[in-house]
């Protein structure tokens, strides 16, 4: 592998995390509503 390649692979590491380590909550907050929005229509 070619050391272009690695530093490439790396940037696309990092803004990966860094786009979706924000969303990772986010997503977490309406998983659990819509649970709960689930459970409440099922009672």
């Amino acid at each position: 592998m070619s050391m272009v390649y690695l530093i490439l692979m790396a940037l696309g590491i990092y803004l990966a995390a860094v786009v979706f380590t924000p969303l990772v909550p986010v997503f977490l907050i309406l998983l659990v509503i819509y649970e709960s929005m689930k459970r409440f229509r099922h009672d």
